[in-house]
């Protein structure tokens, strides 16, 4: 994390620009602009500390490698305007309107913008989007935005498919440069990965998935597998039934052998059982992680 001073050091105070004349290497400190309206402004490499931008109207600005120190956006409305490569330090944005703008490159610490205000702000190039969504998600988690971090996260991951997926079909010249031979190969195969992990538990964002996998596991793959082979299973006291297999699936699934009455006697059986138990470990082991992930972010 970068220290405010090093968007302070070497820049002077300054007057703020009108329309036609762009602001460069200054400095705007202890500063309101409450109500005011700030329309066709351009600032280069400037830098705002503690300025007040309460229900103000930012419209159609560039801020470019810009960064904002403490600064108060409540009830701002940001439209239309650009904020590439900026640096959002401490700031608070309690109820801010955003519309439109360009947020490329940009940094937040120690504060975030709504998900639910920034979503159609976000980038059109996938791979853009990616990296600013993921930013915005580990912003959100260090200040205790669970449902943002949460939205942010998805969001990323979803622009992550799409990024991958037009790296393999060479969507553009970009991707045509960018992407070619060995590394075609290896976005294919991240994508495949992503898939993969979205299918298993919802890259650990959505708890439901892999409760219902499991539960398909469980109660019903391995219960049916397990019933295509029941003459290689043994039960001692009566004929073996399908609640029978339906129990035994459960019990090797969460690991509980002491309850089991029935034994595998064939060797597909005894496979079936090993696969099983083994993704059993593997599903609890994704679910405790979910548990202690939510118990600390508590």
């Amino acid at each position: 994390m970068i220290g405010s001073d090093e968007y302070i050091v070497g820049r002077k105070t300054g007057d703020w620009p009108v329309a036609t004349t762009p602001a460069h290497d200054l400095i705007f400190a202890a500063d309101r602009k409450d109500c005011s309206t700030l329309e066709n402004l351009e600032f280069q490499h400037c830098t705002f500390a503690n300025v007040s931008f309460k229900e103000a109207d930012i419209r159609n600005c560039r801020f470019i490698n810009c960064a904002f120190l403490s600064c108060y956006f409540r009830k701002s409305e940001l439209t239309g305007s650009t904020f590439v490569g900026c640096k959002f330090l401490s700031c608070d944005f309690p109820k801010v309107i955003v519309q439109s703008c360009d947020f490329r490159y940009s940094r937040f610490e120690n504060c975030v913008l709504p998900f639910d205000e920034m979503e159609h702000s976000l980038p059109r190039e996938p791979n853009l989007r990616e990296e600013l969504a993921d930013r915005l998600a580990i912003a959100s988690d260090a200040i205790g935005l669970q449902n943002d971090r949460r939205k942010y996260r998805l969001a990323a991951i979803q622009a992550k498919k799409e990024h991958l997926k037009a790296a393999i079909v060479s969507k553009s010249e970009w991707y045509r440069r960018h992407y070619s031979g060995l590394r075609r190969l290896s976005a294919f195969a991240q994508l495949i990965t992503s898939y993969f992990y979205d299918i298993v538990w919802g890259h650990g964002e959505k708890p439901i998935i892999l409760i219902r996998n499991i539960v398909i596991l469980a109660f019903l793959v391995f219960p049916l597998l397990l019933w295509f082979v029941h003459d290689s299973l043994n039960q001692s006291s009566e004929p073996l039934g399908i609640s029978d297999v339906i129990w035994l699936s459960v019990a090797t699934f969460i690991s509980v052998d002491s309850v089991n009455v029935v034994s595998a006697t064939g060797t597909l059986a005894r496979i079936i059982l090993t696969i099983e138990a083994f993704l059993g470990f593997v599903s609890f082991g994704l679910l405790i992680t979910l548990l202690v992930r939510w118990m600390f972010k508590r």
